[in-house]
């Protein structure tokens, strides 16, 4: 069977698993006399990378009660080879992560999300 010059072979590809803890600090959110908290949620649990890709991005939710200060996000975890691009909330109620890979083995990398109080 002639497959003609049209015909390509898929190119198989590797894909890495991130998933996210949450963890929350609040030292110092305080802004008025009020005990503050903060709810922090992730849009997806687990993100999905394709080496060489457009970055896949995960959106962070916060849910503040009191009078909470400027919110940053952190990212421990990330293992060489991939970079996460950080879209802290600051004084607003949703950030994002970015993440993309380069040449990395492919499998499941756990990484914690970290919000504390502090310049955005």
């Amino acid at each position: 069977m002639n497959d003609g010059p049209c015909r390509r072979r898929a190119r198989p590809m590797t894909a890495l698993i991130l998933t996210a803890g949450l963890s929350v600090l609040l030292s110092g959110c305080d802004v008025g006399s009020d005990p503050a908290t903060v709810a922090l949620t992730l849009a997806s649990p687990a993100a999905l990378i394709f080496p060489g890709q457009a970055p896949t991005r995960i959106w962070v939710n916060l849910i503040r009660q009191g009078p909470v200060g400027m919110v940053t996000l952190s990212v421990t975890g990330v293992p060489s080879g991939i970079s996460v691009d950080v879209q802290s909330p600051g004084a607003s109620d949703m950030g994002s992560l970015a993440f993309t890979a380069a040449n990395t083995a492919p499998a499941t990398y756990p990484v914690i999300v970290t919000a504390s109080c502090g310049s955005s």
